[in-house]
């Protein structure tokens, strides 16, 4: 994170991270609360559903989040 942004506006980029992962965190157990909270009482599939759930979600986000990573630029080499 310390390298992605210029440093005058370190901060303003270390809240937009924070803010995005508590916004992202939120949201998805409100989504699986409703999940449950909608389901059958007493069925396991039910948990099952929202296991599911989170296990697609997560592998949707490191689709593009392989991508997102930049390599520093390498400097050449002096001879």
């Amino acid at each position: 994170m310390s390298t992605s942004v210029p440093p005058a506006h370190f901060a303003a980029g270390s809240g937009l991270l924070t803010t995005s992962r508590q916004v992202g965190g939120s949201l998805g157990v409100a989504v699986m609360a409703a999940m449950l909270s909608g389901a059958r009482a007493g069925h396991p599939e039910s948990i099952r559903d929202v296991w599911l759930f989170a296990a697609a979600v997560a592998l949707l986000a490191a689709v593009p989040a392989t991508f997102l990573y930049r390599k520093k630029p390498t400097e050449p080499q002096r001879t």
